[in-house]
């Protein structure tokens, strides 16, 4: 009878255990992209991804919290599996908005450092890179790239310098569609990662700005990570970016920073016959650990040329999407190769492929940008409209 007993009781363990799928949705009934879910219950929790979908280790009655950037904080009641959330959208009254400049600021770039100072002082890592060009919506190129990136610490007297630089060893080209683009003869030099530092702030102009109030600080938590928006207010310069990073509470090290930029005119253009009328961009970069060592995991990078030519528009997309895929393996030796000046990938009609077709595995390759930019676009147009 005891033995009946102990197997009932394993099994109730193991179907308490079990797991709780939902999808997440606003009250237009939109996707709710990357909302963190935490069960109050069992104190875990989870992530939703692209579309909202996700799964939890929970049971029917456990209390279930759902947050994000742009929406209301929902506490809900676990009734069935699956199951439907709705988020109500959140807008922001600058009353509720950390206003106070001065913490933000610091907490960034105290984290900044740390994440810096956890860096390796020579790194070898190897990056699938998909790389594609659109005009007007239609795709007319896809690149797909097996990139070495070495990455060099060297501190000096006042600051830490880190190098980058990129080598391009495999690529796979595919023209998909050819002359949509009446700009093709030019070639478009489209920057993967800076040559110098990982992208940032810059302190000095950035702590300058917080002190005359042309950004508004955003601040918000859950139960594992620190959200710090910079959104530029109404009166701040059109070219100020829109920027937020993501801090773990454990260590207040960066976990990804985001930024996206307002359409601005071209500045420093050269051929000047092939300046665009407008130009913007998004950036996420993802940063993770192994053993205390942080490193690039992940490179998205979006940018967007407005031209008109002879009265027509043309919107000219060129999407780069990294994914780190080996990192830091002592068996990770210098490959021969081709390297990328200023970091840049070339976009042009005459690229040639180098390499076998059979190295890219098409279905584990990171497709979809790994950031909502919709809702800091929203977040910085609500600031910009109060």
């Amino acid at each position: 009878m005891k033995i009946i007993l102990v197997i009932f009781l394993n099994l109730f363990s193991l179907i308490s255990e079990a797991q709780v799928s939902g999808h997440i949705l606003d009250n237009e009934k939109k996707q709710v992209p990357y909302a963190t879910v935490f069960n109050l219950k069992t104190k875990t929790g989870c992530q939703a991804d692209t579309n909202g979908f996700f799964s939890i280790n929970a049971s029917i009655n456990d209390s279930i919290r759902i947050q994000h950037l742009g929406y209301k904080m929902g506490n809900f009641i676990v009734k069935q599996n699956p199951d439907m959330y709705i988020l109500n959208q959140k807008v922001y009254d600058l009353q509720e908005i950390v206003l106070s400049n001065a913490f933000p600021m610091w907490l960034y770039f105290k984290s900044y450092e740390k994440t810096i100072a956890k860096f390796k002082y020579n790194g070898r890592d190897r990056f699938y890179c998909n790389a594609t060009k659109l005009v007007n919506g239609d795709t007319l190129q896809k690149y797909f790239l097996d990139l070495d990136f070495e990455q060099n610490k060297i501190e000096n007297s006042t600051d830490v310098v880190i190098h980058n630089r990129f080598i391009e060893v495999q690529r796979y080209t595919q023209q998909i569609k050819a002359g949509l683009d009446p700009n093709a003869k030019y070639n478009m030099n489209i920057n993967i990662f800076p040559k110098l530092n990982i992208p940032c702030l810059t302190k000095a102009q950035n702590i300058n700005n917080a002190l005359n109030n042309d950004y508004v600080y955003i601040m918000t938590t859950d139960s594992q990570f620190i959200y710090v928006n910079f959104i530029p207010r109404k009166k701040a310069p059109t070219y100020y970016n829109a920027w937020e990073a993501t801090i773990k509470k454990s260590d207040t090290c960066l976990v990804s920073f985001a930024v996206i930029s307002s359409s601005n005119e071209a500045m420093n253009w050269k051929p000047q016959e092939n300046k665009p009328d407008l130009t913007e961009q998004a950036l996420y970069y993802k940063i993770s650990y192994s053993n205390s060592i942080g490193y690039i995991s992940e490179i998205y990078s979006r940018k967007i040329f407005h031209y008109t030519i002879n009265n027509k528009k043309y919107i000219n997309s060129y999407i780069l999407n990294l994914k780190n895929y080996a990192h830091d393996n002592e068996k990770l030796k210098k490959r021969f190769g081709i390297y990328c000046l200023n970091n840049d990938i070339v976009f042009n009609e005459k690229q040639k492929t180098m390499g076998s077709k059979e190295f890219w595995n098409m279905e584990d390759f990171p497709w979809k940008a790994p950031y909502d930019f919709e809702q800091l676009r929203k977040l910085k147009q609500q600031i910009k409209t109060q």
